[in-house]
């Protein structure tokens, strides 16, 4: 009986590394997901400006504000960069939190698969048992009658 106990209390502290390691993952998918966003907004922002470019230019611009516009889109596009990196620390994180809670569940399923092979173990053991009894008193009978 320990070792169903024992057993069962590795499942319980495997299921609850499980259970942090995907709030991990979930918290770090959130804030990825949060920082692909910041970088479509960031991109969309950079394309309207450059479309707002292409229209000035086509009506005509004067040399001032076309380098205003140039250095502004480069902002822009060094913010992008940047952002993109982001973006790539943060996938990396995600993946470094997935594969930790894949090991955990892992873990945990592997617990959970011995736990009930000894289970199964354990009723077949009662069943040959209950057999085993039945068979005794059926011969007793048999004797009896005889």
């Amino acid at each position: 009986m320990s070792n169903y106990s024992s057993i069962l209390t590795l499942i319980d502290l495997a299921t609850q590394q499980s259970e942090k390691a995907g709030l991990r993952l979930s918290q770090a998918n959130f804030a990825y997901q949060e920082e692909i966003k910041k970088l479509e907004l960031l991109t969309d922002y950079r394309n309207q400006y450059g479309e707002q470019l292409d229209n000035k230019m086509a009506q005509g611009l004067n040399m001032s504000a076309y380098n205003n516009y140039q250095t502004f889109l480069s902002n822009l596009n060094k913010a992008i960069n940047q952002q993109q990196k982001t973006v790539n620390s943060n996938k990396n994180i995600v993946d470094h939190y997935r594969k930790e809670w894949q090991k955990a569940e892992q873990k945990r399923l592997s617990f959970q698969t011995l736990n009930d092979r000894n289970r199964l173990i354990n009723r077949i053991n009662e069943n040959k048992t209950e057999q085993k009894l039945n068979d005794e008193m059926s011969s007793r009978l048999q004797q009896v009658r005889i």
